[in-house]
């Protein structure tokens, strides 16, 4: 299956993501895709601080570091009905508290509408099954660009 096929690919924008994310810490990465969101239209002015505060909260019960290289922070939250996603790229990595104790280059941030609970699941269970190959992984790494991510992501396959 593609994923362009998938929930992700529909709602993964070139212009929700920051291809050169140099943080100083976990909340500073969280904190930009979220303001990226709101300067691209995709989030509205009102629902930042929310959107910071409900990702943030969640990341305090575990890291969405989920090793090999990508993390997915995430939150479900009521002041939407799509789902909005973000994508940072970090040249050299980043300590994000990852289950595997490996530096992070990749970050997914994803918004859910909470009406959406089994799509949500579903966007969660691409990621964890996208990252789990090392090949995936690698190119990932290397993606200089916004398209170079799209497609990758669009030549995926799970099969």
């Amino acid at each position: 299956m593609n994923l362009n096929e998938h929930i992700l690919a529909q709602h993964l924008s070139t212009d929700n993501m920051i291809m050169d994310l140099t943080p100083s810490d976990k909340q500073s990465a969280i904190e930009s895709l979220i303001d990226k969101l709101a300067e691209t239209g995709a989030l509205a002015a009102e629902n930042v601080q929310a959107a910071k505060d409900a990702v943030l909260k969640r990341e305090e019960l575990g890291s969405t570091g989920i090793g090999n290289g990508i993390a997915i922070p995430h939150s479900m939250v009521g002041f939407t009905d799509k789902f909005i996603c973000a994508y940072a790229h970090i040249d050299g990595g980043m300590d994000f508290a990852a289950i595997d104790g490996e530096p992070v280059y990749a970050i997914f941030l994803l918004l859910s509408p909470e009406s959406k609970v089994d799509n949500h699941l579903s966007i969660m269970k691409e990621l964890a099954t996208f990252s789990r190959a090392a090949i995936n992984y690698n190119f990932l790494k290397t993606c200089a660009s916004a398209e170079s991510v799209v497609d990758l992501l669009q030549d995926w396959k799970d099969d």
